[in-house]
């Protein structure tokens, strides 16, 4: 079959910051009330944590159920798939056996020729930071590398960016030039990241004033949780809350609802409360108070997180 086609991508790539993109598009879709498949490489502590089921991730029976659906084709091939490339078409199968309606893609290698590229028309796309990351694959320049990166610019497909060197933003314009792709690039006076940090600055004050005027984020972004402070950081949320508002903008109400609910024996599925009100609602959903109160209070373990010693 074709799982790549049965879900609405977000589809992300760049040197850094494509993790703490993912994971903040994957909080905030299912605030919106949508069921989400996320796929991030790598691991920290346990392989499931790759594929993620409505903020879970995969169970053992998942993963084992798939992958016995899955053997019969790989040995049918008559090659050699990579290690990615069979981790890949796991989640999909996952996704499809979760019946998720939503996936957040993480790129694994570059993009042009990554397989997670396989998806012909994704939501929208968004590229992080693009710098010199595996130099013997995508080449030994940043206009090389943006080059490979830039692959997953498609067609008509509304695509983000957070700032680039020259090097490398004139190559993912002119790639979005070249395919029809409307490109735009986020920045530190994002009116939503703004939005996010006043919101930040009432729920979880940190030194910043309640109700934060949104104009004066340069002096306010210390409302932030922590690991979102910093500048990169600060991007990259930037570059999460455009690709879900242009992904909510763009849906309908066929993309929201309860997934099917996992086998016996399994896990139990994540409340669905808020899918409920927002079932319905129709698309052009608004990225308000819910979806960045989901942002705000996303963890990465592992990755940027704060330890008591």
């Amino acid at each position: 079959g074709n799982p790549h086609l049965d879900v609405r991508v977000v589809h992300l790539a760049g040197t850094n910051g494509k993790g703490t993109a993912s994971v903040l598009c994957d909080a905030m879709l299912r605030a919106a009330g949508a069921s989400v498949g996320l796929f991030t490489s790598p691991h920290v502590h346990s392989f499931r944590e790759r594929i993620r089921v409505d903020g879970r991730m995969a169970t053992k029976g998942d993963i084992v159920r798939s992958l016995e659906r899955l053997r019969p084709h790989f040995e049918s091939l008559g090659v050699d798939l990579t290690p990615f490339e069979k981790v890949t078409l796991l989640a999909l199968d996952v996704f499809r056996w979760r019946r998720v309606r939503w996936a957040v893609l993480e790129t694994g290698l570059g993009g042009l020729w990554d397989c997670t590229n396989h998806v012909p028309a994704p939501v929208v796309v968004g590229l992080c930071r693009v710098g010199m990351d595996h130099m013997a694959v995508l080449g030994n320049t940043v206009e090389q590398i943006a080059r490979e990166k830039a692959g997953i610019i498609k067609a008509r497909v509304p695509a983000f960016t957070v700032p680039q060197v020259e090097g490398a933003g004139s190559v993912l314009r002119a790639r979005a030039e070249e395919v029809g792709a409307p490109l735009a690039q986020v920045s530190l006076e994002s009116p939503l990241l703004a939005a996010a940090v006043a919101r930040s600055s009432q729920v979880h004050p940190r030194g910043a004033p309640a109700g934060a005027d949104a104009g004066k984020v340069a002096e306010a972004w210390e409302a932030l949780p922590p690991w979102l402070q910093p500048e990169h950081q600060r991007l990259n949320l930037a570059l999460a809350l455009a690709l879900v508002e242009s992904a909510l903008a763009r849906a309908s109400p066929d993309d929201f609802g309860h997934p099917v609910p996992p086998p016996s024996g399994t896990e139990p599925a994540p409340s669905t409360a808020a899918r409920a009100q927002a079932a319905g609602a129709g698309g052009g959903l608004a990225v308000g108070a819910t979806i960045l109160d989901a942002a705000l209070a996303t963890r990465w373990p592992g990755r940027l997180e704060g330890v008591i010693v």
